[in-house]
């Protein structure tokens, strides 16, 4: 199996009536409606849309178990994520959908920058696509939150693959 970002995909062998595939695939996208980066949001708010990303599965179903999620203040969403998170962010949720069509949330503290979830039952079917948010928890002022501060709360990219099962 492949996890990869782009849509490259591996050749495909016809054979009689059925269909004979040397891989699956699982493609990662940001999703048309994802929120803009400028986007203001107010301290001590909870559930505000982060990121919004489309993962799209070819030949077989996957169920995705681990994603980690980071605070992004360089604008590339790479390994060098920002502990500044820990101060304005109070909590990390994920919001998904599971093979049974429920949706599911589960949320995580924000630790060093990072939050990392783990045992999600993120399902994305055969030959099908399905959408996860990230959502969070804006510390108050009070509580040490930095007025004025600018960052994005997504999945982070590391040698062109999805911060999936890191």
């Amino acid at each position: 199996n492949k996890i990869k970002q782009d849509s490259n995909s591996d050749s495909v062998w016809q054979k009689g009536c059925g269909t004979i595939s040397s891989s699956s695939e699982l493609t990662g996208s940001v999703a048309s409606d994802s929120p803009s980066y400028s986007a203001i949001i107010l301290a001590g708010t909870a559930d505000n849309v982060m990121s919004k990303y489309k993962f799209s599965a070819e030949n077989e179903a996957f169920i995705i178990k681990k994603l980690d999620v980071v605070v992004d203040n360089n604008n590339d969403f790479s390994d060098d994520y920002s502990d500044e998170g820990d101060i304005n962010i109070a909590k990390v949720s994920l919001s998904y959908p599971t093979q049974n069509e429920s949706i599911e949330t589960v949320s995580t503290a924000m630790v060093s920058g990072k939050a990392s979830f783990e045992n999600l039952n993120f399902y994305v079917p055969k030959d099908g696509s399905a959408e996860i948010t990230v959502l969070a928890d804006i510390a108050a002022i009070e509580d040490g939150a930095v007025s004025g501060s600018s960052f994005r709360v997504g999945f982070f990219m590391l040698n062109d693959k999805w911060g999936i099962g890191n």
